[in-house]
């Protein structure tokens, strides 16, 4: 069994034995959105594709999206226990 997290809202962060995968989820459905090499690519990709997906007319409201994305990467880690010292 891989990684199965979620990253938001419709997105999933999956692994298999050679790739970390972006899903996005449709009903009961998971459709792969793209195959990465690296946790790093992966988590690239994702914020590309949440960004161009804002819809945002000036650089302050942007920012504000930037920031709820961030905010919901942030609850992401704290809900999977990452960086939390094991008892």
């Amino acid at each position: 069994m891989g990684i199965n997290i979620r990253l938001c809202e419709g997105w999933r962060l999956l692994t298999d034995r050679y790739n970390w995968i972006l899903a996005r989820e449709e009903g009961d459905r998971l459709l792969y959105d793209g195959f990465y090499s690296t946790l790093e690519s992966a988590i690239n990709g994702f914020v590309e594709k949440k960004i161009r997906g804002f819809d945002s007319s000036s650089l302050h409201s942007l920012n504000f999206s930037i920031k709820a994305l961030q905010n919901q990467f942030y609850k992401a880690i704290q809900e999977c226990g990452i960086g939390e010292e094991k008892k």
